[in-house]
């Protein structure tokens, strides 16, 4: 028996649950993990967007979108705008508002399932719903007659499905004495499908799958965790939020919300090295966010500094800044300061974050140098072209002496994710090199890549510079041919050639095709054909769009 439990709370001052907050998808009217179909020309008011999937698998087209259509590649619909950070983000405040919808407990608490109220075993087709929190513990049949959703329009819905979700063909989720669309939340622990000429209200967050049938039509949001959605109805338009306020989010690392009043740990630091993190700061409501300002005080606010600051304004419900703050201990010990973020967020001004950090000595074989500092560290970012998370970092020499090499250690990260260029390791700890030297005063930018199996984001790391000696590689072996070698628009080369699968293949370039050097590090062949990509320090001296041309050969090692 599908069973339903009801909360019906009494409608006296604040009907129903708090609403749910969809963050950065609020202006989605159309947000898939899977491909998005259409049969139709229905019109969509709202943005539409798919990750991590190609732009190709996006089969609406602009001239039926009245918003922004997003795609993670430039395969995407003509018109449509890659960004993949953005649809990142969305996914990820998808799955928190998600899990806070199903996460809800029924008002009153406790049991509340009483099968006797539901004629037709779980189908309320033909019912008067007041504002509150319904849970359905398998499939949500609304079919034979239309559902009333009755309340204000600050009251709030939420509906809890286990499985699936039916709307019947036809039928309609009417709203009367005010209600908004805005207000109502589908959390469909499955798949929804709405049938032919059926009229739905509200936004559904289906684990999988969201199917409109030919003709039906949605005042609300389509938003599919992992699967796709299938658009063949006549219309569908996001409500506006009724919210018109700034509302202040706080990221770290970059799709992670930060808790007001809550608390951000730099890691362990060797003493006399730095580590910065780069924090994220978005507007989810609808005017915009100003005022922004960053402070730091505390016991230890001495050993914390801004090193970017935000710009404002921010505009919502989607737009975002970013700042820095750099950790750099001069003892050991658990450190501690407040950092304050200035705002006009009523509710939330300032923003407060306790920063921690432990200043640590030297240790796992990793002797610090006072010559190198890091000076700038960008977001991780997925590169869909690679496959790889990359991010860049600036090492620059501070002192008066020339260094022979640049070697920067990456701690912290976590056990599936490795260093993809990692030149090698020191007591377990991965590091990459920069093989030539460094002149007073100077810096060099170096791309770390990382990979991760499922893809999910990777928290920022700590770095920690030191001086080195230059790697030696004995470059010996057999030349191998070249099968590719191409600049792609991103600037890189892509170098493809045959290889055996476990033996070791030198990457070597020339500007003269007499003086070879070797790329940095050596290549050990994963399979029996390999590439590689030239994307400038720290595997070739600098980037291949700032010289003349650059001509390379692979070396198989003995």
């Amino acid at each position: 028996m599908c069973l339903l439990a009801l909360a019906l709370p009494q409608q006296l001052a604040a009907a129903g649950p708090a609403p749910v907050n969809l963050r950065s998808t609020a202006n989605f009217a159309i947000l898939a993990g899977a491909a998005i179909t259409s049969t139709g020309g229905g019109i969509i008011n709202g943005d539409v967007g798919a990750s991590p999937i190609a732009g190709s698998a996006i089969g609406v087209t602009d001239a039926q979108v009245n918003g922004t259509i997003y795609a993670v590649d430039a395969s995407g619909p003509a018109g449509s705008v890659i960004d993949p950070v953005r649809l990142t983000t969305a996914k990820g405040d998808l799955t928190t508002a998600y899990n806070d919808a199903a996460g809800r407990t029924p008002i009153p608490s406790g049991p509340n399932l009483n099968p006797g109220l539901i004629p037709g075993s779980g189908n309320i087709g033909g019912m008067n719903l007041a504002p509150g929190l319904y849970k359905f513990t398998t499939t949500a049949l609304i079919t034979g007659s239309d559902v009333t959703l009755t309340g204000g329009p600050d009251d709030v819905w939420i509906f809890q499905c286990a499985q699936d979700l039916q709307l019947g063909s036809g039928i309609k989720v009417i709203l009367a004495g005010g209600a908004q669309a805005s207000n109502v939340f589908w959390q469909v622990g499955t798949s929804a499908v709405l049938g032919t000429s059926s009229d739905f209200k509200g936004t559904i967050m289906a684990d999988q799958a969201i199917t409109m049938n030919t003709s039906s039509t949605i005042e609300g949001r389509a938003l599919a965790r992992t699967a796709g959605v299938s658009f063949n109805g006549s219309g569908l338009s996001s409500p506006s939020p009724t919210s018109v306020a700034p509302e202040i989010a706080v990221e770290q690392p970059l799709g992670a919300n930060l808790a007001d009043g809550g608390s951000k740990d730099f890691g362990s630091v060797l003493v006399g090295a730095n580590t910065s993190l780069t924090f994220t700061v978005r507007n989810t409501g609808n005017t915009n966010l100003t005022g922004l300002g960053i402070t730091i005080d505390g016991a230890d606010s001495a050993l914390f500094s801004v090193t970017a600051n935000p710009t404002a304004p921010v505009s919502g419900p989607s737009g975002s800044t970013t700042f820095a703050v750099r950790f750099a201990p001069v003892s050991t010990g658990l450190k501690t300061a407040a950092l304050h973020i200035a705002n006009n967020d009523s509710n939330e001004n300032p923003f407060d974050i306790t920063i921690t950090g432990t200043g640590s000595g030297t240790g796992g074989g990793i002797v610090v140098s006072s010559n190198l500092v890091v000076t700038a560290v960008s977001p991780i970012t997925l590169n869909p072209q690679t496959g790889l998370f990359e991010q860049t970092v600036r090492l620059s020499n501070s002192s008066l002496n020339t260094v022979t090499a640049a070697r920067l250690h990456i701690q912290g990260l976590p056990a599936d994710v490795r260093v993809y260029n990692a030149s090698g390791s020191t007591d377990g700890t991965p590091f990459v090199q920069y093989a030539l030297s460094l002149a007073p005063a100077t810096a060099v930018d170096l791309l770390v890549e990382y990979y991760r199996a499922d893809r999910q984001a990777i928290p920022q790391p700590v770095f920690v510079a030191q001086d080195a000696t230059p790697l030696t590689v004995t470059e010996t072996g057999v030349i191998l041919a070249i099968d590719r070698n191409v600049q792609l628009e991103s600037g890189r080369y892509l170098i493809e050639f045959s290889a055996t699968p476990g033996r070791r293949h030198a990457v070597q370039y020339s500007s003269d095709m007499t003086n070879w050097k070797t790329a940095n590090p050596i290549v050990t062949a994963p399979a029996n054909r390999v590439q590689w990509y030239d994307d400038g320090p720290p595997k070739t001296e600098s980037k291949p769009t700032t010289i003349g041309s650059r001509f390379y050969r692979i070396m198989e090692l003995p």
